[in-house]
């Protein structure tokens, strides 16, 4: 049907990237239509998604069918059929972090309460290494921002240069002389040194 009916044939390919937990994106051409499917030897009253995926990388063919509203957008169709992965990957997390394997029970009870167990589990580490992400986040940026207003202000050595010049005027004006040719009378030169003063980083 795909490859012989006008509903595919005339239809263009979409390109669609699928996110993934732990690798990157896997990018699919799909196409869909509504079709009828075939119940004892009869066609079914209401239509059906039949979708077609195809990866150009591997040359994989894909095919689902979905029982959605016909408004339903493709790309949601086509996330929805390949959340397996994502399930998939919830059971191996939980069998490698909070023992979702570890258990030696007999009865089906036993496992599912085991099973929602482990899933609360690893929702709670989940949502505790998001908070954890978010904050160390907020304070890299707020590091950033305190170091880009220090490196904004004037240079410490500047500052303290007009500090001297100022007071150096006000001697003069006091005493009615230079006060950098001061000297004893022995010849030693008892003038202040300069100082160099430089921003700490």
């Amino acid at each position: 049907m795909v490859r012989w009916s006008p509903e595919f044939i005339y239809q263009n390919w979409r390109v669609i990237p699928v996110r993934r937990q732990t690798v990157e994106p896997v990018v699919w051409d799909a196409k869909a239509a509504q079709v009828h499917l075939v119940k004892d030897g009869r066609p079914t009253d209401r239509t059906y998604w039949l979708i077609v995926a195809w990866n150009r990388a591997t040359g994989e063919y894909k095919y689902f069918v979905s029982n959605a509203p016909p408004p339903t957008d493709l790309e949601l169709l086509l996330r929805v059929a390949f959340y397996r992965a994502d399930v998939e990957h919830l059971f191996r997390v939980a069998k490698g972090e909070v023992g979702l394997s570890h258990f030696e029970g007999r009865s089906y009870v036993g496992l599912m309460r085991h099973m929602i167990l482990c899933q609360l589990v690893v929702l709670f580490l989940a949502e505790q290494t998001q908070r954890i992400n978010a904050e160390i986040v907020a304070a890299t940026a707020l590091t950033e921002e305190t170091r880009g207003e220090k490196s904004s202000r004037p240079a410490l050595g500047a500052v303290g240069t007009d500090a001297r010049r100022e007071t150096h005027g006000l001697e003069r004006q006091s005493t009615g002389r230079d006060s950098s040719s001061a000297a004893r009378h022995d010849g030693t030169d008892c003038r202040q040194p300069e100082l160099a003063v430089r921003p700490v980083a």
